[in-house]
């Protein structure tokens, strides 16, 4: 099982442990959605290149390795190409956190906060799948829920 642990509660410091041991570094940038992953000896770029499209790209340097981005107008679902197969990121129910990551209309891994008030995310996703690539799509998973946490916060206030 892999987990994506924030390192204290206001810091923006994950780390990636599979049994107990640290597999992947990421820093998320304070004000944007941001991060660099260490991650095999490589430092790579993640970043969210459109918020209003919801389109986010992991890269190598100024290559782009993989492009998630919103496959619907209503923004619950994300889609990305891996090796010539079309991968879908949905919601598992409208009042769920539970991302479940579909191919071909089976569903093959999923996301999860690991607890009800947190951001750390249980990461269950197929290893034929590189393992930046799965902790970027947690990434994203994580991105979604501290957003739509915002989003009800500021629009169910007063």
């Amino acid at each position: 099982m892999t987990v994506l642990r924030n390192k204290g509660f206001f810091s923006k410091k994950y780390i990636a442990e599979e049994n107990g041991t640290v597999i992947a570094e990421l820093n998320r940038d304070m004000w944007h959605q941001r991060a660099e992953m260490k991650c095999l000896g490589r430092t790579l770029k993640l970043t969210c290149l459109n918020l209003v499209k919801s389109t986010y790209a992991l890269c190598d340097g100024d290559t782009k390795i993989a492009e998630i981005k919103m496959s619907n107008i209503m923004g619950t679902k994300l889609s990305f190409q891996y090796l010539d197969n079309d991968f879908e990121l949905v919601k598992k129910a409208w009042y769920s956190e539970i991302l479940l990551l579909k191919s071909n209309d089976s569903v093959v891994g999923s996301i999860r906060p690991k607890d009800w008030f947190s951001c750390d995310a249980v990461i269950d996703l197929p290893n034929y799948l590189p393992l930046s690539l799965r902790i970027f799509i947690a990434w994203v998973g994580v991105i979604r829920w501290e957003d739509s946490a915002t989003f009800g916060a500021t629009s169910s206030g007063g």
